[in-house]
């Protein structure tokens, strides 16, 4: 089978992350499997994946702003994606779309790719909608979104066209015969809502990404050593691309912080990126603070989640919940926002708290420090590794390219 993967970038990111693995694994399989990616980003280069076949650093700044000033997508790409699709398509036997939001895929392309067998998965709501792809409580797209009151919202536009572009998307689900996936039945749920044909939407889990070998309560001890966190405080980890972002809701776990009955006792370590104003904050917390702003590899990703006690996860919204599922096929408790998406995902394992009350999270903060240590739940970190394998989530995507005439 010839799969062509189609993603904005193939490192950075969740959906380019999944995407990314798929494609490795079925090159690992034998398959003549290529992938295109339109934002330029370091690291992507050999193993059929071409991190900057398609836009430069300057040219996916232009693209953005004109995203921005104009709502478009990709103006300044219409004529490579042309020339580069007219060959990739004809070598390929079937196109496995992932996000086409992120300013590099024009309207054009994207009706080629549509054009031919396709299998889509869909990261988040942005075909449901008229402009953004995480609405973040927002329950316009439910309706109709025009006026969008969150223009400032990614993909951002000081133009608002979500009249007409919802209307577009609509007809890019009732097009042709695409076979559409989504990563959880919430999503799913929400998108047969939007239009999509239940019958052509299919649930395939994200797959469990760099998970350590099979591990005990010495070999997290052992990553608590290596990682020179302190032994004696229970550590509370939080990741995020942006600390910053507000669906990250980030904020929430820094004000409970402040608020914990035993601020001696506790090590929050954040891996992302903060703006300025909460690098200030997370400087003044009371408990001691270790920021890692430098990406880490999965390999490394692990070996947080094995050191750490917790994992804090207080998104607004999210598809999945990547995150969570490592957290806990590491041995992590969970402590997250109560998403009926995260209950999904997560289901007995996790202590929900609402997103937006602070005091309510510090509260659960103390309780689970009465509680430490508390033994990794090693049953449940086999199950999900089970559940979540890679090997399976390929298989799952096998059957699907074969219902799109792959």
């Amino acid at each position: 089978m010839r799969v062509l993967h189609v993603n904005t970038a193939a490192r950075t990111g969740g959906a380019a992350q999944v995407a990314h693995a798929l494609f490795a694994a079925q090159q690992a399989r034998g398959e003549a499997a290529a992938f295109l990616s339109g934002r330029p980003e370091a690291g992507t280069e050999g193993a059929g994946t071409e991190g900057a076949a398609v836009m430069s650093p300057l040219r996916f700044r232009a693209n953005v702003l004109a995203h921005r000033l104009a709502s478009v997508e990709a103006p300044f790409e219409r004529g490579r994606w042309a020339r580069l699709l007219g060959a990739r398509l004809d070598a390929c036997d079937v196109v496995h779309l992932h996000n086409a939001h992120g300013y590099y895929l024009p309207d054009a392309a994207l009706a080629a790719l549509l054009d031919r067998p396709c299998v889509w998965t869909l990261h988040d709501l942005w075909l449901a909608t008229g402009r953004c792809a995480a609405p973040q409580g927002c329950t316009r797209w439910e309706t109709g979104c025009a006026p969008c009151p969150h223009r400032d919202r990614y993909p951002a536009s000081l133009i608002d066209r979500s009249g007409p572009e919802q209307a577009r998307r609509r007809a890019l689900m009732l097009a042709g015969r695409t076979v559409f996936a989504v990563p959880s039945r919430w999503l799913a749920d929400r998108m047969i809502a939007a239009g999509l044909p239940a019958d052509r939407l299919h649930v395939v889990p994200n797959p469990l990404l760099g998970a350590a070998a099979d591990f005990d309560a010495a070999a997290r001890r052992a990553a608590r050593d290596r990682s020179g966190w302190p032994a004696d405080r229970c550590v509370a980890l939080v990741a995020a691309g942006g600390l910053a972002d507000p669906n990250k809701n980030v904020a929430t776990v820094l004000a409970a912080m402040e608020r914990v009955a035993q601020p001696e006792r506790w090590c929050l370590v954040l891996l992302g990126r903060p703006d300025r104003a909460m690098r200030r904050r997370i400087a003044a917390l009371p408990v001691r603070t270790v920021l890692v702003e430098q990406g880490l590899d999965r390999a490394a990703l692990a070996e947080a989640y094995l050191a750490a006690d917790l994992f804090l996860s207080p998104s607004r919204g999210e598809s999945f919940g990547m995150t969570n599922l490592e957290a806990l096929a590491h041995g992590c408790r969970l402590l997250c926002s109560d998403l009926p998406v995260f209950r999904e995902v997560a289901g007995e394992a996790a202590v929900y708290l609402p997103h937006d009350r602070p005091d309510a999270w510090s509260r659960a903060l103390d309780a689970e420090l009465a509680r430490r240590p508390a033994r990794p739940d090693m049953a449940l970190a086999a199950d999900l590794r089970r559940r979540y394998a890679l090997d399976t989530i390929v298989d799952a995507y096998a059957a699907l390219y074969g219902l799109a005439g792959g």
